[in-house]
């Protein structure tokens, strides 16, 4: 215990420059509010990542007043023989404000990417291999790899085509548009086996880059905003690097990027997703055929995805912290509904019916006209009307 004392007195008179002068042999993250820790860390090129971001603050300020929802992290720096060094980091996500308190009882200001990273560490499976070929090319590109994730084989669809009853093929046809701005084409490799890569990067994406009206989120200086963190997926098929893009860590399946930072929103313009899609995909004219009632009766009865608009099944196959590429849970065609229409009403100057339930419940579902796709429902809830 004297040991210990005498070590945390030592490092507290210490400037936090000197600090990274110890060599660190391990770190361990901890969440400070529920305590889960992560597993032990000995990776070099984590821990120097890490090191560095924590040491390179010089700006100090006063220790913030914190929202009782601020995050807030430790990491416990081994540095050999029982000597820890215990950094303290807090997120306040709602203003995109990071604070670090340093060992020698300092704070400083620091950028939101130091708490995402440590959050994506503690709520991933995190393996550090990571080719060098991999780091190379998404550095030359701006971009850090922190980590990767384990990631299945997959098979790469025969045909690029928006189907509403293949994920794999609404997948890749959609990220066949950020892999071709990065100047890769992937359809010489249509129906193989591939290995997705997948890498959390240390820089966030503000959602300004796909939600233009983010902006009144913003600062005048730009802060601000929902961050999203972002991963990197580098295909490789038979050992050769085919193909890369990024994804945002959210649950928005559309939320791609290419290489050099262009979204959708940059290739195709605000309202250019579905109109891509669609011309990508082929229609089903028994189902264009349908009128609105007759699309809503069906799709009360059983699920069919074919009876949703297409970017909006797009949008619900967003991964998140999960492992995939994209959810398969929404393709399930002819699972029951649990809520038959006993009645269907258009609600008049909307584009909103009133439908009502065998269970007595009452649902507004929306309805959108996809050209010559026929009708499609765009959401199926009570959407506020």
């Amino acid at each position: 215990m004297k040991k210990l004392l005498c070590l945390l007195i030592f490092l507290a008179l210490l400037p936090l420059t000197a600090l990274a002068e110890f060599p660190v042999q391990d770190v361990t993250i901890v969440n400070t509010k529920s305590r889960y820790a992560s597993d032990t860390i000995t990776d070099a090129a984590y821990i120097d990542l890490l090191m560095n971001m924590l040491t390179a603050p010089t700006e100090r300020c006063d220790f913030p007043e914190l929202r009782n929802s601020a995050r807030s992290y430790e990491v416990h720096c081994h540095l050999g023989e029982r000597k820890y060094a215990i950094y303290q980091v807090f997120h306040d996500d709602l203003y995109n404000q990071a604070w670090l308190l340093a060992p020698t009882g300092e704070t400083f200001p620091v950028g939101c990417e130091l708490p995402l990273l440590l959050n994506n560490t503690l709520h991933d499976a995190s393996t550090f291999t990571v080719p060098e070929a991999h780091r190379a090319l998404l550095a030359e590109h701006g971009w850090t790899i922190a980590f990767r994730r384990t990631c299945m084989f997959e098979t790469l669809p025969t045909a690029l085509s928006a189907s509403r009853t293949d994920p794999t093929a609404l997948h890749f046809t959609w990220a066949d548009l950020f892999l071709r701005d990065a100047g890769y084409d992937i359809t010489p490799y249509l129906g193989k086996t591939v290995l997705p890569y997948m890498y959390y990067l240390v820089e966030p994406v503000n959602r300004v880059k796909w939600m233009p009206s983010d902006a009144r989120f913003l600062t005048e200086n730009g802060t601000g905003g929902v961050l999203y963190s972002m991963k990197a997926i580098v295909l490789e098929c038979e050992g050769e690097i085919i193909g890369a893009y990024l994804m945002a860590l959210s649950w928005d399946g559309s939320n791609l990027m290419s290489l050099d930072g262009h979204t959708a929103i940059d290739l195709l313009g605000e309202d250019g997703i579905r109109n891509y899609l669609l011309a990508h995909s082929e229609s089903d004219a028994d189902l264009a055929a349908l009128t609105p009632e007759e699309v809503i009766r069906r799709y009360s009865e059983t699920y069919d995805p074919r009876l949703e608009t297409i970017d909006g099944l797009l949008s619900k196959m967003g991964t998140a912290h999960e492992s995939g590429l994209y959810r398969r849970s929404e393709y399930d065609p002819g699972a029951a509904q649990t809520d038959p229409a006993v009645s269907i009403r258009k609600v008049e100057g909307t584009n909103h019916y009133e439908v009502q339930g065998k269970s007595g419940d009452v649902w507004y579902p929306a309805l959108d006209w996809e050209s010559d796709h026929g009708w499609k429902i765009e959401s199926y809830y009570n959407t506020g009307y």
